[in-house]
């Protein structure tokens, strides 16, 4: 399991058919995580999902 501070999620790219993915800074870079389809709409506010969304 991973956990990450709000403050180092660089994108989040909702589902198309596929998992949601979150786009995060770590020490050595970035990691990308697939997600559940809907997580994001699930788990991160309108406004938040509206700045950091890849649509």
């Amino acid at each position: 399991m991973h956990a990450f501070n709000i403050t180092d999620i660089e994108g989040l790219i909702p589902a198309k058919g596929g998992c949601d993915s979150l786009i995060a800074k770590c020490e050595v870079g970035y990691e990308v995580v697939a997600l559940l389809p809907g997580t994001i709409n699930k788990y991160f506010n309108e406004s938040f999902r509206k700045e950091k969304a890849d649509v």
